[in-house]
């Protein structure tokens, strides 16, 4: 981390932990999620599912954040990290103040699908 930087995020295609379409990515898993958790990663978002679906594994939260406007995927694998999971379009709004970090999956609606915070 740099100094003075609360929250690290990263952000790359394929989901370690999905319960969507395509599955988990344990190649992905096993490789980079105990790097995630050694330099204390906050939230790591993915696609290549379309949907939107978090997890947490080790402190570390997982977000796929597919649902930016193609066709949508059910939940057809099995995810036993999965916390929350929704087959609808969305966007993801994070904002942070100070050391609060607050975190929102809306539908195209408006509607909130899921929220989190974290606080450091």
């Amino acid at each position: 981390k740099t100094a003075g930087m609360r929250f690290l995020f990263v952000i790359f295609h394929h989901p370690p932990y999905s319960s969507g379409n395509h599955g988990s990515n344990y190649e992905v898993r096993n490789v980079l999620c105990p790097l995630f958790v050694k330099n204390k990663v906050d939230i790591v978002f993915n696609g290549h599912d379309h949907a939107y679906e978090r997890s947490m594994v080790d402190g570390v939260n997982y977000v796929i954040t597919g649902g930016g406007g193609a066709p949508l995927y059910g939940k057809t694998k099995d995810n036993e990290f999965s916390i929350v999971f929704k087959k609808a379009h969305h966007f993801c709004l994070t904002t942070i103040a100070g050391n609060k970090l607050q975190f929102e999956a809306v539908g195209i609606d408006g509607a909130k699908l899921d929220s989190f915070e974290i606080i450091k």
